[in-house]
């Protein structure tokens, strides 16, 4: 009998054990779950700018889809987007220091630098550190 409780006792300890040691593997992180929700919406909002862009050129647009593809990480669309909207007339400052960030980001460093300095000429900004 004595051994039948102590059995018993061993495997309500076990199982009131188990949750909480997979509680702490699997925590939840809010800044992952944000991040992913975030992701998703800009995913979302492509073919809206898309969609927008078969009825026209409209630069201010081309930037949208451009901030949308490099929130997603898809570089090479957000490069040919942010480039698009500056030579369909975006003036916007911005967009010229974010199509310079994705050329950087696209390994094309001399074409970035390039973007940077127009950027530093038309705002007077030094975006990347002091020189």
């Amino acid at each position: 009998m004595m051994k039948a409780k102590c059995i018993l006792l061993s495997l309500v300890l076990i199982a009131l054990a188990i949750p909480q040691s997979y509680a702490q593997v699997t925590k939840y992180d809010p800044s992952k779950v944000t991040r992913l929700q975030n992701t998703r919406r800009w995913e979302k909002e492509i073919p809206t700018y898309k969609k927008v862009l078969e009825n026209g050129q409209f630069p201010a647009v081309m930037e949208k889809l451009a901030d949308c593809y490099r929130m997603t990480g898809d570089l090479e669309n957000a490069e040919i987007w942010y480039r698009n909207a500056l030579v369909n007339g975006n003036e916007n400052s911005t967009c010229r220091l974010n199509y310079a960030k994705v050329l950087q980001g696209n390994g094309k460093y001399l074409q970035a630098r390039d973007q940077f300095v127009l950027y530093e000429e038309i705002t007077g900004e030094y975006e990347l550190g002091e020189k």
